[in-house]
């Protein structure tokens, strides 16, 4: 596996849903699942995922919540 990493920021982060039609003229690339998600820099440099619409909404239904619990954790050590 590489550790080959691309670096945005939120406010700069780009993301899209796409389909196997769309995704040639949306993220200027080819897929072959039904769906895709595409996450990184408006510059085209990201991470696609591809997949079924529902795993793909679950793994952002996971991080959603995972990112949630990190904020909620840090501000219980910070009223410590």
């Amino acid at each position: 596996m590489s550790l080959h990493r691309e670096r945005t920021t939120p406010a700069d982060a780009s993301y899209s849903v796409v389909t196997r039609e769309t995704a040639p003229h949306d993220i200027g690339v080819r897929i072959a699942e039904d769906h895709a998600l595409y996450i990184g820099t408006p510059t085209g440099d990201g991470v696609v995922i591809e997949g079924d619409l529902a795993a793909i909404a679950e793994l952002v239904d996971l991080i959603h919540a995972h990112v949630h619990t990190t904020i909620a954790d840090t501000r219980k050590a910070d009223h410590r």
